[in-house]
């Protein structure tokens, strides 16, 4: 018998010749609370920060999490995720998006470069647009330039 269906011969509900496994997700991961950000919650996310991010406190200050979680209001806000007593992670919010930023950051083309549907269509028949221009004057061009040739090639008369 294999070493992986030894493991599993010992364990009850289970048959050895299963293909598909379930564990409930309380059995696997802990129970994760989310809620607003304190600056109590600064410690925890900083090491958080430094170990598992290309954000590091260093570069961006050593209290740039306490200021921005300090700094929410009505447009920006932090949520934490925690385990027990411990925040585990951070996502900061905002109303005031900067979209340039964002395009330069990530490829939107999926979310419709974030633009309203109705917008990002025009733009995408504009795009098309452009490119059939293109591909008529490219044509064309090459069509001038097997014209030219011919006009060049000399053609002997058989004798």
């Amino acid at each position: 018998m294999p070493k992986k269906k030894e493991i599993l011969s010992g364990i009850r509900g289970i048959h050895i010749e299963s293909r598909l496994f379930y564990s409930p997700r309380s059995k696997v991961l802990p129970y994760v609370d989310i809620r607003i950000a304190k600056q109590e919650d600064h410690d925890d996310l900083a090491k958080v920060f430094n170990n598992q991010s290309e954000m590091k406190t260093d570069v961006n200050g050593e209290y740039f999490i306490a200021e921005m979680i300090a700094g929410q209001n009505e447009f920006n806000k932090a949520l934490v995720a925690q385990v027990k007593d411990k925040a585990v992670g951070l996502m900061a919010i905002t109303k005031e998006e900067d979209i340039n930023m964002l395009h330069q950051c990530f490829k939107l083309d999926a979310y419709d470069n974030l633009l309203k549907p109705d917008f990002m269509d025009a733009v995408r028949k504009r795009r098309e647009d452009i490119r059939q221009e293109k591909l008529k004057e490219e044509e064309e061009k090459r069509k001038e330039e097997l014209k030219k040739l011919k006009e060049e090639t000399i053609v002997f008369p058989l004798i």
